[in-house]
């Protein structure tokens, strides 16, 4: 394979070597399985040029060739990339690798991607939010948010989100810099499961509303905000319940600031944090993080 035909190749010369960078030789880790209804093994791993470069690829013999089906750059800046297999009762087995999108001081956030092997090509079937944190920033509204995984091996082709999520405000008083946050004064916390099955019509994983509908049950839009920094309005709208909750039997501190907190949001305003006025400081995947503006 030459450099050019992979990803990467612009940012990295491999001096016409091949799978090589500069010095020792790229890692590879390959895993033979069968991933579809056809016989026969397929070819999975991860490729990586530089410890922050890895690739997820997919390969399939057809006929008496093997043809690169598939080829995916993934962000992991320096930690080790993951690429896991379940054993679900399905002729296409589900495989699955983690995406990292942000990470700094006081903000973390990464997902992990689903993949079929349908028909000689691989489908994302789903992608959802592992672990989302985010601690100042100038956001009046912090998170912390993780996952755990569970498959169905047996009965049917499903994954079981259990989510543990808790949002809360950051500087709230007048001595408090941007960065400071109180995640012992919640405003809503909570866990729960989120069930997603395999819909062979559009070829993806369907959450599936659970059988007992509760005001506190995971849907779509509580989901979305896991991984949506700084969304108010969704926060708002996908809450609601637990935030009149909140209102009603929170401490008195909790009530105090949730009630100044959907002022702000009702009125569209910049948060209000006590330490002078504020002002845009980055904006990053439609994310805007505020700072205190300089005198």
């Amino acid at each position: 394979m030459k450099p050019d035909t992979l990803d990467c190749a612009s940012e990295a010369p491999h001096l016409g070597k091949g799978i090589m960078e500069p010095g020792p030789a790229a890692e590879l880790t390959p895993l033979f399985l069968n991933l579809d209804e056809d016989p026969g093994e397929e070819l999975i791993g991860i490729l990586r040029y530089a410890r922050c470069e890895p690739m997820l690829f997919v390969f399939k013999m057809i006929g008496n060739s093997w043809y690169l089906l598939h080829h995916e750059s993934i962000f992991v800046h320096n930690e080790e990339p993951e690429l896991l297999v379940a054993n679900t009762p399905s002729a296409h087995k589900t495989f699955y690798v983690r995406f990292l999108q942000d990470r700094g001081s006081g903000i973390y956030r990464d997902s992990y991607r689903f993949y079929k092997l349908i028909g000689n090509k691989v489908h994302g079937c789903l992608e959802l939010t592992n672990r989302a944190s985010i601690y100042g920033w100038g956001l009046y509204l912090n998170q912390k948010v993780d996952l755990r995984l569970q498959f169905n091996s047996t009965y049917e082709d499903a994954i079981a989100a259990s989510y543990r999520y808790s949002f809360f405000p950051g500087a709230v008083f007048d001595h408090e810099m941007s960065w400071a946050a109180h995640p012992e004064i919640p405003f809503v916390q909570g866990s729960d499961l989120a069930y997603y099955k395999w819909d062979a019509s559009t070829l993806t994983y369907q959450l599936i509303a659970p059988a007992l509908d509760e005001p506190t049950n995971l849907n779509k839009a509580k989901i979305a905000t896991f991984g949506n920094f700084g969304n108010d309005s969704l926060f708002v709208r996908a809450f609601a319940y637990e935030i009149d909750e909140t209102l009603r039997e929170g401490t008195p501190a909790a009530k105090r600031l949730l009630a100044s907190y959907l002022r702000f949001v009702k009125q569209k305003q910049r948060p209000p944090v006590h330490f002078g006025e504020l002002e845009e400081k980055q904006h990053v995947k439609g994310t805007k993080f505020y700072g205190p503006k300089p005198n």
